[in-house]
């Protein structure tokens, strides 16, 4: 039986979904290394004010 074109869509869709991160998942990423970024800077400013 061949695959018709709609079911190979709906394949690499569901590929696609399980080995790429969604755009929002990469914006999560970005913004939680950011976040941690920013408290590993105030904990060194906190130790060289002390």
């Amino acid at each position: 039986m061949m695959p018709t074109p709609m079911t190979v869509k709906r394949l690499a869709y569901r590929d696609k979904k399980t080995t790429q991160p969604s755009k929002e998942q990469l914006k999560a990423g970005k913004a939680r290394k950011r976040i941690e970024e920013l408290l590993e800077q105030k904990a060194l400013a906190k130790l060289h004010e002390l």
